[in-house]
């Protein structure tokens, strides 16, 4: 298996991470993330179920991509849906932050 991952490394077709969430886990990152180049925002519920540390996730996503993180407290997967008062606000000031750079 560490052979096939280095070769995928190697390939340069994306990055992997072991051990990401404390949980013995391995993680393949989407090809490309490392070279996003514009300004993003990971937003993630702190009760996402999906992982089992939601805040190490969207960490490791935005120091992938360069970018901020909001945790939602108190939401899910879906965060922009179950509390959209938390999300907007973020959203707008990271396209407020994008209007201002152009």
């Amino acid at each position: 298996m560490i052979e096939s991952l280095t070769q995928y490394i190697n390939r340069g077709e994306g990055c992997v991470a072991y051990d990401v969430r404390g949980q013995g886990t391995l993680v393949v990152c989407p090809p490309g993330m490392g070279d996003v180049h514009v300004p993003t925002l990971v937003v993630m519920g702190t009760k996402d179920p999906d992982f089992p540390d939601p805040a190490a996730e969207a960490g490791f996503i935005a120091d992938a991509t360069g970018g901020q993180v909001l945790l939602v407290q108190g939401a899910g997967h879906y965060p922009h849906a179950e509390l959209p008062d938390d999300v907007v606000p973020g959203v707008l000031a990271l396209l407020g932050r994008t209007a201002a750079r152009a």
